[in-house]
């Protein structure tokens, strides 16, 4: 985009000279204004949501069970036991996560049920005798999933409610006269549960951008988070149906525009008293119609209107919105020239509509366990009805020691199934 450059407006405030802005046009825009900064009040008790933001159950679940393996393939991790005439044996696991089911948990509203199974070995030691034998075992977590305010908004989080284990393959080692199975069970639940931190799942809302309310729900699906916005007006119309993604976000397209029109207004005037006003939106899979008024409030007051046309696209996995082309439509008596296209870019109306589809997103977690980023991107964005649909991947990268052993211990993608 160009800078502003309006030598037709400049002209046109010389030749008018010192006229006070009209009352009927200051009146307008003071409503306009007093719309779109119109405080929406309370979340009612019952509410449809003005936006959903979906976080797979294979997502959600990607960090707690790095959390299970890491515990559980921790090298650190023997068992010592006790045994007969004061001797006393070290027990040592060596497994690998082989297979994961992840769904939402029937115990409870906001749950997610994560059933895996880990195979391998088990080492052990008594003074210099030392043998391997065989291990398989069977885990069963369900992490409860809440949300809570923070300085910026709210966050969700994921913490784990109840976790059992069940050996299947059951270690026989004769030579320790032992039992083994009780003890080795209450240990490995005692790694699981141990110090289980709470495991970030998304990040709603921002400091600039209070949200009215929040609500968890689960799909089989689906960890899906409902959103109510300060947008003063909405439809109040179904939101699309979920995609397959690892996360997505819809959003009203007239809840975006309430979002957007306010962020302008708060914006307040641009150069040479402009004061920029999105007054509609639309979108048809990739491409955007936005309708746009300029307001000039020195000198003698107008209005101007424009439509523009663009695009959007996905850029290096975040959301852009290009215009392309420009018309303009009416205007008020003795509207002067303007350039719509740099009152957009000082304006920052396609970012403010691109920072609004920030109100709910899945949080980027950087070293959330053992030095671990969680890379989230959009893949796809485009109209779908009356809602704005993104969706996107994630990737967990590890640092080069973990990435290695990960490697090494490598495991299928884990999978949703069904919940209990």
């Amino acid at each position: 985009m160009r800078t502003p450059s309006i030598p037709t407006l400049a002209l046109a405030t010389l030749m008018l000279g010192p006229v006070s802005c009209g009352a009927r046009i200051r009146a307008a825009f003071d409503l306009a204004r007093e719309q779109a900064l119109a405080d929406p009040g309370a979340a009612p008790a019952e509410w449809e949501p003005d936006a959903r933001l979906g976080i797979s159950w294979d997502l959600v679940t990607t960090l707690a069970v790095r959390e299970l393996t890491t515990r559980l393939e921790d090298p650190s991790a023997k068992l010592r036991i006790d045994l007969p005439l004061g001797a006393r044996a070290v027990i040592e696991p060596d497994v690998q996560l082989r297979d994961t089911r992840v769904s939402p948990a029937k115990t409870c509203g906001a749950c997610a049920r994560i059933a895996s199974r880990f195979e391998g070995s088990l080492d052990w030691s008594v003074g210099a005798l030392e043998g391997e034998v065989p291990l398989g075992f069977e885990l069963d977590a369900v992490l409860a999933l809440a949300s809570h305010p923070t300085a910026s908004g709210h966050a969700v989080e994921a913490s784990l409610r109840t976790v059992s284990v069940k050996l299947v393959d059951l270690p026989q080692v004769d030579r320790l006269r032992v039992d083994l199975d009780d003890p080795l069970v209450a240990w490995l639940q005692e790694q699981v549960e141990k110090d289980f931190p709470a495991i970030p799942i998304a990040e709603v809302g921002s400091e600039d951008l209070a949200l009215r309310a929040i609500r968890l729900g689960t799909t089989p699906d689906f960890l899906q988070i409902d959103v109510l916005t300060p947008s003063p007006v909405r439809t109040g119309l179904p939101l699309p149906a979920a995609p397959e993604a690892d996360w997505y976000l819809a959003m009203d397209q007239q809840v975006l525009l309430g979002l957007t029109r306010k962020a302008a207004f708060e914006k307040g005037e641009l150069d040479y008293g402009l004061y920029a006003d999105p007054m509609a939106f639309t979108l048809q899979e990739s491409s955007f119609t936005l309708g746009l008024r300029l307001w000039r409030l020195a000198g003698a007051c107008w209005w101007r209107d424009y439509e523009v046309a663009g695009e959007l696209a996905v850029d290096d996995g975040h959301l852009r919105l290009t215009p392309s082309s420009v018309q303009q439509r009416d205007h008020s008596r003795g509207a002067a020239l303007a350039d719509p296209l740099a009152a957009l870019a000082r304006g920052a109306i396609l970012g403010a509509i691109e920072e609004a589809l920030d109100v709910a997103r899945p949080a980027e977690v950087r070293e959330p366990i053992g030095g671990a980023t969680l890379v989230l991107a959009v893949e796809e964005a485009g109209g779908q009805g009356t809602a704005l649909l993104l969706k996107g991947g994630a990737e967990l990268r590890e640092k080069a020691g973990q990435r290695e052993r990960q490697e090494k211990n490598s495991r299928p993608g884990a999978r949703s199934g069904d919940g209990r």
